[in-house]
């Protein structure tokens, strides 16, 4: 058996690689929207070792939604956000936690059966 890569295996594997890059940058962008308008830093997981890193917060989600949208988002339904992507728990969001949660709903999107 030949164990090599043919083009179209090699061509979709560097196709995938890119379109997470690309999706990567654009989440960081956007995250970066969030983050200015929250005038927040983060201090990280471990409180010990702050990160002073732009930090997504309620208030941040709340600022962007009325700014892009025209409209109000709730308090409550800005903290659901933050609760289902703060994977430390500490009531904000840091890059690494907002692009592991996107890249996790991105990959449950692509897999979902029509």
């Amino acid at each position: 058996p030949d164990e090599r890569l043919d083009f179209q295996e090699f061509f979709s594997m560097t196709a995938a690689v890119a379109k997470r890059e690309e999706l990567i940058e654009r989440v960081e962008a956007d995250f970066l929207i969030f983050a200015n308008n929250s005038d927040a830093k983060a201090e990280g997981c471990d409180i010990k070792h702050p990160t002073n890193e732009p930090a997504m917060t309620k208030e941040g989600i709340m600022k962007t939604f009325a700014s892009v949208k025209g409209e109000m988002l709730s308090a409550h339904i800005a903290e659901e956000m933050l609760f289902d992507a703060d994977f430390c728990n500490h009531g904000y969001l840091k890059i690494d936690e907002f692009v592991r949660f996107v890249s996790i709903v991105h990959r449950r999107v692509d897999i979902a059966p029509d």
